[in-house]
């Protein structure tokens, strides 16, 4: 009899935890759908408004966002949605609104809040709103203790697209605020040309590295890292200051300035790119060689004809792919390299043509 009413006082038991936790799990689901209910609802008013509304009725359903962090994600996100479509008139009522609704004063404050989730989003409102003037307050953050807060400051100062900014980005590279990569890709756009310029220009060597950035996995040059971005920009202005480094920097900024003239051109890269194919260093003539590919510099044929066979087995892949990237003239050279003495260049040469599809035994 006592186990009999044991069982039951544990089947019991668990039913109710069962009902317990299910109670739970509906009271959440029903919360979490109210929330996203009323997220989508207020997100599409902020839109409506953006577009058609006026500066006061705006002003009333952005009143909440000054102290309710939700509420600021859903500004952001409203704002990025509709921003393409707004005109300098209307992005300019959207300012106001958010000045007479004490969101804009909030948001500069909260750049300073304790929670990094609070910093990171105010940051990122005011970038949206396009408030030039907390540049340098969001530039600040670049230096924050969470990591997540840099990168909402480098992405506010992408948005802000400023000088000063571009700057500051440049500036927090240099000091190794966080990874490279995740500066080099706000720095690659039109808006961030000069600034970079500028900084490659002033920075006459690579800055003395003694630790990787915080959180990435190995130490990258300056100058490497800002030839990356000006590949990356693709403008034919950046030209002059890569060729300069192609042929004065170190191994990795040579690297890299070898890669961003592939992208950017210049009337002297494919000479200096057939220049750089002599290098003492395999990754300098491996990259020239693909750059030379990229360009479609039919002049350089021969000189990337005898990288074919290089001691460097990178050097000899690279060579071949940009051969075949150039067309005729380049598979011309290729079948040519089939009667090479170096057993390296016929190999290469052979799995190049194999590639495009062309027979390379005696009948071809």
């Amino acid at each position: 009899m006592t186990l009999l009413l044991a069982t039951k006082w544990l089947l019991g038991a668990s039913f109710a935890l069962w009902a317990l936790l299910t109670f739970f799990v509906v009271v959440r689901k029903y919360g979490r759908d109210r929330r996203e209910a009323r997220s989508t609802q207020r997100r599409a008013l902020l839109e409506r408004l953006a577009r058609d509304g006026d500066v006061d009725e705006l002003a009333e359903v952005l009143r909440p966002a000054a102290r309710d962090l939700d509420a600021q994600v859903d500004v952001d996100a409203a704002i990025a949605r509709v921003r393409p479509d707004l005109n300098a008139y209307r992005l300019a009522r959207v300012r106001a609104a958010a000045h007479a609704s004490g969101l804009e004063s909030a948001l500069v404050d909260q750049l300073g809040d304790r929670d990094p989730v609070a910093r990171g989003e105010a940051a990122l409102v005011l970038a949206r709103l396009g408030h030039q003037l907390a540049t340098h307050r969001i530039a600040g953050l670049l230096s924050d203790r969470d990591p997540d807060v840099r990168l909402a400051a480098c992405r506010a100062l992408a948005l802000l697209a400023t000088q000063q900014g571009a700057e500051a980005l440049i500036a927090a590279l240099a000091e190794r605020q966080m990874p490279p990569e995740r500066i080099v890709e706000r720095l690659a756009a039109p808006w961030a040309l000069q600034a970079t310029l500028d900084a490659l220009a002033n920075a006459t060597s690579s800055l003395p590295v003694e630790a990787p950035a915080r959180g990435a996995g190995r130490a990258i040059p300056f100058r490497a890292s800002l030839a990356r971005a000006l590949g990356l920009v693709g403008d034919p202005r950046a030209g002059s200051a890569l060729l300069q480094l192609l042929r004065g920097g170190s191994e990795e900024e040579q690297v890299n300035a070898a890669r961003a003239l592939g992208e950017v051109g210049s009337d002297e890269a494919p000479r200096a790119l057939v220049d750089a194919l002599g290098s003492a260093s395999w990754p300098v003539r491996a990259q020239a060689a693909t750059a030379l590919g990229a360009l479609g510099s039919s002049e350089a044929v021969p000189a990337l004809a005898e990288c074919l066979g290089d001691g460097a087995w990178w050097v000899r892949a690279n060579a071949a792919g940009a051969l075949r990237a150039l067309g005729p003239s380049g598979l011309n050279a290729l079948r040519q390299a089939l009667d090479s003495e170096d057993r390296y260049a016929r190999e290469r040469a052979g799995e190049a043509l194999a590639l495009e599809g062309l027979r390379t035994g005696a009948a071809a």
